[in-house]
């Protein structure tokens, strides 16, 4: 969701804000592009921890109908 979006917008910013070194990021890039990635990171734990009780809540009704 709005993390892919926000981390688009970023990679474009990195690229025009770098100037003609394109392989040189600086240190607010850097930290910038890290900030996004922790947050992508917990979107992602967050959805693999829902589909677990999902699949944990489909479990427990599978078992009990037998």
């Amino acid at each position: 969701g709005r993390c892919v979006g926000q981390l688009g917008k970023h990679r474009s910013d990195l690229h025009r804000s770098r100037g003609q070194d394109s392989r040189s990021p600086t240190l607010s890039d850097v930290n910038s592009i890290l900030d996004e990635m922790e947050l992508l990171q917990q979107e992602i734990i967050n959805i693999l921890e829902m589909h677990q009780k999902d699949e944990n809540v489909s479990t427990n009704g599978d078992h009990h109908e037998q």
